[in-house]
């Protein structure tokens, strides 16, 4: 990290827009260019990935240590954001796939059943 993106941070911490900007323009496309790599370029949720991910980073750079690039750190975010990404669409995948194998009843076979 540089000492200029320490100095952007402690300026993002006190409020300033400007710092926030300058963050932005310098880290925004490369964050967005890691975030779709990890989604095989799947736009549209590398898209909501990253706008969740600066919304974090807005929400907890006052927790930033300075112990690893700010870059970093947001990959970081970006990361455990996709982790969710993926957990969710599993898990949606799994109880999807087990409604249709347990309750798919014809109707004729309940009928009979009756």
């Amino acid at each position: 990290m540089t000492q200029h993106d320490n100095q952007l941070i402690k300026e993002i911490i006190n409020g300033e827009q400007k710092a926030f900007k300058i963050l932005y323009q310098r880290y925004s496309d490369l964050l967005f260019a890691y975030i779709l790599h990890k989604l095989d370029n799947d736009r549209e949720t590398a898209t909501e990935i990253w706008q969740e991910t600066w919304v974090v980073f807005v929400e907890k750079v006052k927790d930033f240590q300075f112990k690893s690039s700010i870059f970093t750190w947001m990959c970081a975010i970006a990361k455990n954001k996709i982790s969710d990404y993926y957990r969710r669409t599993n898990k949606q995948r799994l109880f999807q796939s087990n409604v249709n194998h347990h309750f798919d009843i014809d109707s004729e076979e309940l009928d009979n059943e009756l």
